[in-house]
This record gives structure tokens, C-alpha cells and sequence, in this order.
């Protein structure tokens, strides 16, 4: 079980502010998505990749939108090899780019088995903490929350 903290009303109080929070903002994405879909409705915008911009001038004043189509592009793993025989070396190379990544429950056991060669391969990494995520579960909320001290 974890540790409780010290001044639970103090954390349910911030809970429930943080819920609060998220559905504000919640409210405020789906708000910003539909203005968007209005804005590229009302420009036209239909390019298949790329960007542009609109601009608007008149006495209500002026203003510019810029409109972005990204487009992703993946690797089909499975058809890369069949690639790799018809293009060269080189045009292989420009056109793939092979990207490392770790296996973290690898690189665990390997800390653990092989202390030496941990080291040896700690040299190639560079460790960042991410963002502490936070996520409410609110079991039970009264009407009001009591004073404190009731």
C-alpha cells in the first residue's frame, strides 16, 4: 500500500481541482477542433501536403491563418528488404535512416548480469527524466466538503 499523505483533505481538494481543470480544458480542445474545421471549411484549404496562408483586412480589423497538411510517412518493415536489393548502397542509405532505440528490460538485465559492459554501453546513452503523469480516480465526493477541523 502507499504512503498516505500527511493532509489528505488538502489532496482530495487538489484532485477534484485538477478534474476540474481537465474538463475545462477538454471543453476548450473540442471548442478549438471545430473552430478549425470552420476556418479550413471557409478557405478552401485542401492541399494534400504542405501549408498556406490566408489573410483578412477590412474595418474590423486584420488578421492571417496559416493552414498545415503534414503528412507522415512510416517504413512497411516487411517490404524493406525487397528495397534494399534494387537500390544501391547509396540510394538506400539517403533514403532510410536507421534510427537506434533500447530495449529498456534489456538494458535492465544486461546492468544487472554485466556490470562492465552496462558501463560500457551507459556511454552511448543519455537518460532524461520524463513528465510525472498524474491520474484521478475520485471514489467518493460529498456535496460539500466539511470545514476543516468538522
Amino acid at each position: 500500500m502507499t504512503e498516505v499523505v500527511s493532509d489528505e483533505r488538502r489532496l482530495h481538494e487538489l484532485n477534484i481541482k485538477l478534474m476540474r481543470a481537465s474538463n475545462s480544458e477538454k471543453a476548450a480542445k473540442a471548442e478549438r477542433v471545430a473552430i478549425e474545421e470552420e476556418i479550413k471549411i471557409a478557405t478552401g484549404f485542401s492541399k494534400r501536403a504542405g501549408s498556406e496562408t490566408f489573410s483578412t483586412a477590412g474595418d474590423w480589423g486584420s488578421s492571417k491563418v496559416t493552414l498545415k497538411q503534414p503528412v507522415s510517412v512510416t517504413v512497411i518493415e516487411d517490404n524493406v528488404p525487397a528495397v534494399k536489393k534494387a537500390l544501391t548502397r547509396g540510394q538506400f542509405s539517403k533514403v532510410f535512416k536507421v534510427k537506434y532505440s533500447v530495449v529498456a528490460k534489456e538494458l535492465d538485465a544486461l546492468e544487472k548480469s554485466n556490470r562492465d559492459l552496462y558501463l560500457i554501453v551507459a556511454e552511448a546513452l543519455r537518460r532524461k527524466p520524463g513528465k510525472v503523469s498524474v491520474e484521478i480516480k475520485l471514489i467518493e465526493m460529498a456535496a460539500v466538503l466539511p470545514e476543516k477541523g468538522s
